[in-house]
């Protein structure tokens, strides 16, 4: 977690620890993009609508047998911090995080069996200079998701990791 009072790319001592043991626990995901359990599956891919625009695109689908019922604002594109998102360079920089103010929506969800919800998680909100280091480096995009229900229960965690190739950003290759 960083801090709002941090200068450019340095991380406080609690934010540091946090970082790390995020990054670590998400190497250890052998999966890039998707993971499912009994209950939820949850898929992230990379799209890139626009030059230098860069969105995750979520899809959840109720795996399970019951109806699953959460809050608007905990799906992954309902609130900016739904999703834990954090972007790193292969040297290990750390884009610059912008914190944006995002109150929550207390509207009621239901997810059927079967049924698929998509919404998109725009990284160029959270990561502002991105467009920028795309071209300089590869840049790697760590994600976490956990559903809390209406009930105040959580589902499995999931988590996996998404790579913007400094390819795209020149449209060639080096």
């Amino acid at each position: 977690m960083l801090t709002r009072n941090c200068k450019k790319n340095e991380i406080n001592k609690h934010g540091a620890t946090v970082c790390v043991l995020v990054l670590l626990h998400m190497l250890a995901i052998p999966s890039s993009h998707a993971s499912s359990s009994d209950q939820l599956k949850v898929d992230v891919a990379l799209q890139q609508p626009k030059a230098n625009q860069y969105v995750l695109h979520v899809t959840l689908k109720n795996s399970g047998a019951t109806t699953l019922s959460t809050l608007r604002h905990r799906l992954p594109w309902g609130n900016t911090y739904s999703l834990l998102v954090v972007a790193a360079t292969e040297g290990g920089k750390l884009p610059n995080e912008s914190f944006l103010i995002d109150d929550p929506t207390f509207v009621e969800i239901q997810i059927k069996p079967g049924e698929i919800l998509e919404g998109d998680v725009p990284l160029n909100l959270r990561f502002r200079d991105l467009p920028d280091e795309v071209t300089k480096h590869d840049v790697i995009i760590f994600w976490s998701y956990r559903m809390q229900l209406q009930n105040g229960n959580y589902l499995e965690r999931f988590g996996g990791w998404l790579l913007i190739p400094k390819v795209i950003a020149h449209g060639k290759a080096n």
